[in-house]
């Protein structure tokens, strides 16, 4: 199967009114930072999410907190990545203030999973069995792991950065805009600094 993934609002595909076209059929799009991140507050009547839904294309996105997971499921997504405080790379946050959007993903988990009757996949932090089994025992669905893949070999990542995720445990990490000018966690270096 295809695996879209929408990010910033913008997508690798070409939307009309009636389908998506691509090369091959697309059967999951996630998007890392909502639906459509601009005027998220309703989306129920979006033509290009309207669209989606018809070719029967399940969606799944990103809520750092209650409220968003709520957002999502009016908006009509399948799914509901729980992104926790935790989670590497850019944060999910799109209808919260960031400061909003920073709880642990173990808190979070269950908050949404309570909040929401859709299935709800836990991110952030994750690196382990243990870490799995802990979001699964809190009503998680699924579990999606991100940094935890760098060190493996078919990621090809430079071997400074692969050093710089080995070391990472004597590191400190932080939140920054300096990559795109949205909030993302990163190995504090001298760009962040």
């Amino acid at each position: 199967y295809v695996y879209y993934i929408v990010y910033f609002g913008m997508s690798f595909f070409n939307i009309d009114e009636n389908n998506i076209s691509t090369d091959e059929p697309i059967k999951y799009i996630y998007t890392g930072i909502s639906v459509n991140h601009r005027d998220i507050k309703d989306r129920t009547n979006d033509a290009n999410l309207n669209s989606i839904k018809k070719q029967n294309i399940y969606i799944i996105s990103t809520a750092t907190t209650v409220n968003e997971a709520k957002i999502l499921e009016k908006s009509g997504v399948d799914a509901i990545i729980a992104q926790g405080y935790e989670a590497g790379g850019h944060r999910g946050t799109f209808a919260s203030s960031y400061k909003e959007g920073e709880i642990g993903l173990f808190s979070l988990i269950p908050q949404i999973v309570d909040a929401s009757s859709l299935p709800v996949i836990a991110a952030g932090g994750i690196a382990n069995g243990k870490g799995i089994a802990a979001a699964l025992m809190l009503g998680a669905k699924g579990v999606q792991l991100g940094t935890a893949f760098l060190s493996c070999p078919e990621a090809s990542i430079h071997p400074l950065w692969e050093s710089a995720l080995y070391d990472a445990s004597n590191r400190e990490t932080r939140i920054t805009p300096a990559f795109t000018g949205r909030p993302a966690r990163g190995i504090v270096n001298r760009l962040i600094k």
